[in-house]
């Protein structure tokens, strides 16, 4: 599948640009700026990191992981990293900030306020929440301290700096964090055990291969494990097995695709790599319980 990355909005002439490489990309329309003004309705991109959508007014409309979602001003959307992304519209008096963090920095930054970073995203990968007035002044203020940083020169404490205000940010959302980060099941089980490693290196290969490999026994042959082992470790640290698992990011792919209004169903069938159209549609309501068209009919809504 064709897709853009979502740095590209990062590429916007600006004075004074609020990007860390590899750490952490600032953006707002602020200033006569538009970085959205670069994305074409319904074109697909991927987005790395963890961002943080802040609409100040007006009104957003996107698609991530196949879901229809619209943010109005006063509102937060949040998504966590390797989500997909579908671009729809805009209203002319929307105002925002977008805060967009790296998983490495994210993760670090986690480790300092005692959450753990899960790469279980698809099923709880996007968040938007109303905003309070206390909020709305916090997202402004860590954005100007957070662009302070950024067009500094670099000094040895820089990151750790960032670090400090990124913790601030995260912490004045534990109400979004605790929902995106959140696991489908509570477990007792050890996220420092050797099975634990196993099943987010199964959502990593899943989430480059799933187009093409539908196969438990791949993912099992490429850890080295038997396929009954990784289903057991999949249920050990979430609801569903090594199949479901598979089944749900084909299912993210294939609503992606068909959020991209040039995309016929020929096409989508041919890139997903299904034999034709008739499995394609069995599979889709086998797992989501509707067919494609009744999903892309919701989509207009």
């Amino acid at each position: 599948m064709a897709r853009i990355s979502i740095e590209i909005l990062s590429q916007e002439p600006s004075d004074s640009k609020g990007v860390i490489p590899d750490e952490l990309i600032l953006l707002s329309n602020s200033g006569g700026n538009n970085p959205l003004s670069i994305l074409t309705p319904f074109e697909s991109f991927m987005i790395e990191q963890m961002v943080i959508f802040f609409v100040m007014q007006g009104k957003l409309k996107v698609i991530v992981n196949g879901n229809d979602i619209e943010v109005n001003g006063g509102q937060v959307f949040t998504t966590m990293p390797q989500s997909e992304g579908v671009f729809k519209s805009a209203s002319d008096d929307c105002r925002f900030l977008v805060f967009m963090i790296y998983p490495d920095i994210l993760r670090k930054t986690l480790d300092d306020i005692y959450i753990n970073y899960d790469r279980t995203i698809h099923e709880q990968s996007f968040k938007v929440c109303d905003c309070t007035e206390e909020q709305m002044s916090m997202y402004q203020l860590m954005y100007t301290e957070l662009k302070r940083e950024c067009i500094r020169t670099d000094y040895e404490y820089k990151l750790i700096a960032v670090r400090s205000y990124l913790n601030a940010l995260l912490l004045n959302n534990m109400d979004i964090l605790n929902q995106s980060l959140s696991k489908s099941i509570d477990t007792n089980a050890s996220k420092t055990s050797r099975q634990y490693d196993l099943y987010q290196k199964f959502l990593d290969a899943l989430n480059r291969h799933c187009i093409k490999e539908r196969s438990v026994t791949f993912y099992a042959d490429l850890l080295h494990i038997t396929p009954k082992y990784l289903s057991y470790v999949c249920t050990l640290y979430s609801d569903k097995n090594a199949s479901q698992w598979i089944g749900e990011y084909v299912v993210h792919h294939a609503k992606t695709l068909m959020s991209v209004q040039h995309k016929s169903s020929a096409e989508i069938v041919e890139e997903l790599q299904f034999q034709n159209l008739i499995s394609f549609n069995r599979f889709f309501k086998r797992i989501t319980g509707i067919t494609p068209k009744e999903y892309k009919k919701s989509l207009n809504k």
